[in-house]
């Protein structure tokens, strides 16, 4: 009998393989984007529309918490929120001169999603850097292969021309995953998020 042996070990048999195969390929939604692949052999296993150009939404959250730790911006320092920072949407909401560090604004950017947190993020690595955060991004599509991203704003909300591909959030996020210390601080437990109210 033939058998697929994925990753971790687990052994299917080619009928449950076609059987979800048969799932996947039901799924009829224009707009969805599938890519599917054995990261070990290198193997595509399936893909559906990897290159069609979507709403980036919270991939540029990835690209930011890239960034940080890229840049090795301390977690451990703290900033003030601005009252320009406060952008709607998820996340612990953050008022203007809170207090929070760095390490808690990517809890609340990754975990809760954080409009602000991002922006406020953007704002630590322009001052850092020097450059802008649009130029940093561009740099670093530009060094891991994302052929089809364009990005004009931090937290990732609708704008015209802002794009990306299933194709190169797989490439994004393998390379998060081979960085060690933003997988420790991935797989971390976090406990509750700390913010100091004036």
């Amino acid at each position: 009998m033939s058998t697929i042996t994925s990753t971790d070990t687990k052994v299917i048999g080619l009928t449950e393989f076609n059987s979800i195969m048969k799932k996947i390929e039901r799924i009829s939604a224009k707009s969805l984007s599938i890519f599917i692949i054995d990261n070990e052999h290198s193997i595509e296993v399936y893909s559906k529309n990897k290159n069609i150009k979507i709403v980036p939404g919270s991939v540029i959250k990835l690209l930011t918490l890239f960034l940080v730790f890229d840049l090795n911006i301390s977690l451990r320092e703290i900033v003030t929120v601005k009252k320009n920072n406060l952008i709607v949407g998820s996340g612990y909401n953050l008022f203007e001169n809170d207090l929070i560090t760095i390490n808690d604004l990517l809890k609340n950017m990754i975990f809760k999603s954080s409009n602000t947190s991002a922006e406020v993020l953007k704002e630590v690595i322009e001052e850092k850097t020097n450059i802008s955060y649009e130029e940093h991004v561009e740099r670093l599509i530009n060094r891991i292969g994302m052929k089809l991203t364009n990005i004009l704003n931090s937290h990732g909300l609708y704008k015209s021309k802002q794009y990306t591909t299933v194709d190169d959030l797989l490439k994004l996020v393998i390379n998060i995953l081979e960085n060690k210390k933003i997988e420790s601080f991935l797989f971390y437990s976090h406990q509750s998020i700390v913010v100091q109210r004036n």
